[in-house]
Formats: C-alpha cells, structure tokens, sequence
C-alpha cells in the first residue's frame, strides 16, 4: 500500500484547547515540517516523520532550559483527518495529605487535526 498523502498544512484543537497548525512536507515515506501555536506563534520543528500505508509517526522538538524535550505522535490518516495521539513520556509527582508521594505517567493526548490546506 503506498504512503498517503501528507503534504500540506493541518489544524487541531489539542485537548487542552489550543489551536495548533501542523505543515508536513513529505519525500516518499519521510516528512518533515513544524508544528505552531496559533495563540502564541511558538514554532516547533518535526523529525523521523514517516508514513506507512495510512498510518504516520513523528517527533515534535521543543527547546526548554538548554535541552531539547521530544513529544512523539502517531496516528491513522482517514481522508481529511488524522486521528491522532501525542504522547509527552512526562510523569507527574503529587503530593498525597499524609506528604506521601505518586509517581504517574501523563496520560497520551488525543485529538483529530483536519486538512486546511
């Protein structure tokens, strides 16, 4: 099955309720391309882009405190959409009542950017 067609630019509402606006610029299987934030202007960039048959995988760069933190997608092209998960392999400490301590792995983000142009 050849790879989908990626190329262009696709916006999402994150669940935390952002808009984001993904540019892919593909090359057979590979893409690259950045991701922005709409509100801010915050631009990222992507790397290990790969499209097999209707499924992508990809890593988001973001620059924090001298060191590069990586946020890693997957997802199912469906036509005009992309059914996405974004996983940012963070944990969260909390501190319970009794000043013990939870260690728990933030849970992946879905959403679904649609096709913009």
């Amino acid at each position: 099955m050849p790879p989908v067609a990626i190329e262009g630019k696709w916006t999402a509402k994150t669940p935390s309720g952002d808009e984001v606006v993904y540019a892919f610029k593909s090359s057979g299987t590979n893409f690259e391309g950045t991701i922005t934030e709409t509100s801010s202007g915050f631009v990222t960039h992507i790397k290990d882009g790969t499209v097999v048959g209707n499924r992508i995988s990809f890593v988001e760069v973001v620059p924090m405190g001298g060191q590069d933190f990586t946020i890693s997608y997957r997802g199912t092209v469906k036509g005009d959409v992309i059914v996405m998960t974004r996983d940012t392999h963070s944990d969260t400490v909390t501190v319970g009542a009794n000043g013990t301590l939870t260690k728990s792995h933030d849970a992946p983000m879905k959403f679904v950017p649609k096709r913009s142009s």
